[in-house]
């Protein structure tokens, strides 16, 4: 999943790759018998290797205070 980040603040942002994280995150895990634990779990991850790769000192600055993902 493809996001635009051009002109938005943090909290916006973080807010879309969380989106499009629990998206791909529920496609892989569902009918999971443990999916419950694996959902955040992979939510998270996929959060924070995005915000990462994007190398923006707010961006991560906002993760770092904002780390709780809470499950479907």
């Amino acid at each position: 999943i493809r996001i635009t980040t051009a002109g938005k603040a943090p909290a916006e942002l973080r807010a879309e790759i969380v989106k499009a994280a629990s998206t791909v995150c529920w496609q892989n895990v569902r009918g999971e018998s443990l999916a419950s634990y694996l959902y955040p779990a992979c939510v998270r991850a996929s959060v924070n290797d995005a915000v990462v790769k994007l190398n923006n000192p707010e961006l991560v600055s906002y993760n770092d205070a904002n780390p709780a993902i809470r499950a479907r």
